[in-house]
């Protein structure tokens, strides 16, 4: 049975404010079933909270979006606050185990950090928010939780280690891989890289919204039709 990396129930109060928890499957993606999927004939994409699609419809996901453009199903692998590191193992295991027609890899900001239970990775921030909220104020938490990743990872390890993962799954699994980085995209459709372009958000005003989502699925589309 495949089993890939899962969000712990600590995430899920908070996609609830915005989408039903019945859009999850048993491993909390929004998606169907994994063993009801005909994964030969399918793709899958994996990333962070902007491919769930936090606080979008379901249907004005990437995912969703992508199989509305090319009538095939993409399954939605993305995950809230997961990891470069997840993302590499979630693909590795999808291309491993499974015939699927391609892996499209939408890579997040580079410094998370992921901490794994039986029940599911946390993030370290939620872990450091959790344990500091009593000992720290609100407003220097965010740079505790900085502080604390910064000591632990400088920028040359998260460079280094996403290399690596981009060789590896690239070399082995060319003709199946398709990887986009979340920072390109928002320097090309307007985010947190290039504000300078006016985009929409979701309804938390937080996350990306339709319109930004509908341009990355197009893009998708036109970089598969191309390499076809």
């Amino acid at each position: 049975m495949l089993q890939l990396q899962h969000m712990h129930p600590t995430h899920l109060e908070r996609i609830e404010k915005y989408s039903p928890l019945s859009e999850l499957n048993a491993q909390r993606f929004r998606c169907v079933e994994f063993e009801s999927i005909d994964w030969k004939t399918s793709y899958a994409m994996i990333g962070c909270s902007h491919v769930f699609g936090e606080a979008n419809e379901i249907q004005d996901s990437i995912p969703s979006i992508v199989t509305q453009l090319t009538d095939i199903y993409c399954a939605n692998l993305g995950a809230n606050g997961s990891s470069r590191e997840v993302t590499f193992f979630n693909a590795m295991n999808i291309l491993q185990q499974t015939e699927v027609k391609k892996v499209i890899v939408i890579w997040t900001y580079p410094k998370r950090i992921n901490i794994y239970t039986d029940d599911g990775y946390s993030t370290v921030n939620k872990i450091i928010e959790q344990k500091a909220t009593n000992i720290v104020q609100r407003s220097k938490l965010e740079d505790l939780q900085n502080r604390v990743i910064d000591t632990l990872y400088d920028s040359t390890h998260f460079n280094l280690i996403t290399a690596q993962y981009i060789d590896i799954l690239t070399r082995a699994f060319a003709d199946r891989i398709l990887i986009l980085d979340i920072r390109d995209l928002e320097q090309e459709f307007g985010g947190h890289v290039n504000p300078a372009i006016k985009f929409d958000v979701a309804k938390d005003n937080k996350h990306y919204g339709p319109i930004w989502n509908r341009k990355v699925a197009n893009k998708i589309k036109n970089i598969i039709n191309d390499s076809n």
